[in-house]
């Protein structure tokens, strides 16, 4: 485990970095009479939002109202060094609404086939994505929410085991709302134990004791970024819950190259192979993402790839990653931090209070040295 003392070195270093896109329409439901632009008396102007409205297919394209995340990084070889970043908040009022989840992809063209495969990769660099890690554009859009008070502490339950508890515990000192995966300050923030160990490849459910505000998580029509559908998409009656994924081992780089000093070094023009082995997730859970981000010396993300599901790669998480070499391209003037690697579930919620979403997110991640990578020019021949 880290020194406490360490975390505010490491805060700001995480966060899932999304696959853009990935989120596909589920169709029109139907199922759900209950209109959030203000009710039966908001007037024919009203703005008309969620499942009800016929619009939206997915609840991906609904304003932000919140998360639960569990998301675990391990910072050295023997495993020895990590923290988890176990967090939730619920708010409205952002502006803007919603941030992307990423930006238009690059153009994969030194290997098409790898587009096939699943992979994408988008530029970062501009700072206010969903997440971008630390960020003052990030910062920026936090501070215009207008954060809900659930009670005083939130859960997370084992499925398997119910004894196994994560609790959250509301924080509102500006010095204790600073979440540890992005590094940013919320009004209201529920956060667990900073270095608390957590069940992998497992599923959680998570809970809150409610306010007048806030009364329950009154969740529909559960959709994961990969566009699968996690509740039934007429009713959507679903069991809203968070799946973390299994550990993973990267065999090329080995774990001790992964965690030396500068040892990840790119050379433009050229794709770039990692293997890892894994735990196979269990039947019925979303799909687990791979994804590796690059992150600058201030700790922000500026370059992301991932692997979504294609027909050619229906799982995309099976042990390979390819960096394919057009992001390289974009990383020449950036002054290098960690890189992170890792592997993800996203679930978003629509929230029926409010017609907003709550997203839920697993995710298990290796951070390199804080000078994680180096992009060498091709050599002359």
């Amino acid at each position: 485990m880290i020194k406490k003392s360490s975390l505010k070195r490491v805060a700001h270093y995480a966060g899932a970095f999304l696959l853009a896109g990935a989120a596909v329409g589920c169709g029109d439901d139907g199922g759900n009479d209950v209109d959030a632009g203000g009710g039966a008396d908001a007037g024919p102007d009203a703005a008309c939002v969620g499942h009800a409205c016929g619009g939206t297919n997915t609840p991906f394209e609904l304003a932000e109202g919140g998360e639960f995340r569990l998301e675990r990084l391990q910072q050295n070889a023997d495993n020895s060094m990590q923290y988890l970043a176990s967090q939730a908040f619920f708010f409205k009022g952002q502006t803007p609404a919603a941030r992307p989840l990423g930006l238009p992809e690059l153009e994969l063209v030194t290997d098409p086939a790898l587009k096939a495969l699943g992979y994408s990769c988008q530029d970062f660099r501009v700072g206010n994505l969903f997440d971008n890690g630390f960020t003052a554009a990030a910062q920026a859009i936090v501070d215009t929410r207008d954060y809900y008070s659930v009670g005083d502490e939130v859960t997370l339950t084992n499925v398997a085991d119910e004894q196994d508890v994560i609790t959250l515990s509301k924080r509102t000192d500006p010095a204790e709302a600073i979440d540890l995966s992005a590094g940013l300050t919320h009004k209201i923030l529920y956060r667990g134990p900073d270095a608390q160990d957590v069940e992998l490849n497992t599923i959680y459910r998570p809970a809150i004791p409610g306010s007048l505000e806030y009364p329950s998580l009154d969740l529909k029509y559960g959709q994961s970024v990969a566009g699968e559908e996690m509740a039934d998409p007429t009713t959507g009656v679903g069991t809203p819950q968070l799946y973390m994924p299994s550990a993973f081992t990267m065999t090329a780089p080995t774990e001790v190259e992964f965690y030396t000093e500068g040892f990840l070094s790119f050379t433009k023009g050229d794709d770039y192979e990692m293997t890892y082995d894994f735990e196979p997730a269990p039947e019925g859970w979303p799909t687990i993402l791979p994804f590796i981000g690059f992150l600058n010396s201030s700790f922000q993300v500026v370059a992301f790839c991932a692997k979504g599901p294609t027909p050619a790669e229906p799982k995309p998480d099976n042990g390979e990653f390819i960096v394919p070499a057009e992001v390289l391209e974009i990383l020449g003037d950036i002054t290098p931090g960690p890189v992170i690697m890792g592997r993800f579930t996203h679930v978003a919620w629509e929230y029926q209070q409010d017609k907003s979403r709550l997203d839920l997110l697993g995710i298990e991640c290796k951070l390199s040295p804080v000078s994680g990578w180096q992009v060498e020019d091709a050599p002359v021949n």
